[in-house]
């Protein structure tokens, strides 16, 4: 699980299946990913949306664990399967969704639960590994497009950046070939990004 909230000789774990607990704080930081024995933990309360798990960490736990909800940047990935991450200030994913179709037909073999709350480098390679299975890859000309946005353009372009090496690396692994292009900055860079994509698209049918 992850901690999102330290409060003093106590931690609340988000585990994988969104259950937030209480365990005992062994010097850990927030946005930490641990392994925890859950015979031990004490199961506080599973809810079914991410704002009801925000709204009632901010009354048990305080801010930090709102920071954890809290969307902070965002990270599209084109191919022609078009999926958007959204993260916290940690670079853990907070939320992930097609934009089309072939999006959402993605993030559904890569299967949703195992993208959140991973880092966005992790989802990211996952997230690739599917879309070379399904072909996406094969013959000339594929290319993959990587805007990030963020508050922080510093931290956009790293992401940008960290995000470049990830996806080349993974094609490598995979023996594909697909050139990479990043974008980072404003919120507009995402949208650009998409329509890159679907021109990459039309492109190719003509």
């Amino acid at each position: 699980g992850i901690i999102v909230e330290i409060q003093q000789n106590m931690a609340a774990l988000l585990s994988d299946d969104g259950v937030v607990r209480k365990v005992s704080n062994r010097n850990y930081s927030i946005g930490q990913e641990v392994e925890v024995s859950m015979k031990k933990t004490m199961n506080w309360k599973k809810w079914a949306a991410a704002g009801s798990v925000a709204a009632c960490l901010v009354l048990v736990f305080g801010v930090g664990a709102y920071a954890y909800t809290t969307p902070y940047s965002k990270v599209s990935l084109d191919v022609n399967p078009s999926i958007e991450y959204t993260l916290n200030r940690f670079g853990r994913v907070i939320d992930v969704e097609g934009i089309n179709e072939d999006g959402e037909a993605i993030i559904s073999e890569a299967q949703v639960d195992s993208l959140m709350h991973q880092s966005i480098q992790d989802a990211v390679a996952q997230t690739i590994d599917v879309i070379e299975e399904d072909g996406y890859f094969e013959g000339e000309g594929a290319g993959i497009v990587i805007a990030a946005s963020s508050e922080d353009e510093d931290l956009a372009d790293e992401l940008a950046d960290d995000l470049k090496d990830v996806t080349e690396d993974e094609l490598d692994e995979l023996d594909a070939d697909a050139t990479v292009e990043t974008l980072s900055a404003g919120k507009a860079l995402v949208k650009e990004a998409n329509e890159l994509a679907e021109k990459s698209k039309t492109d190719k049918v003509d």
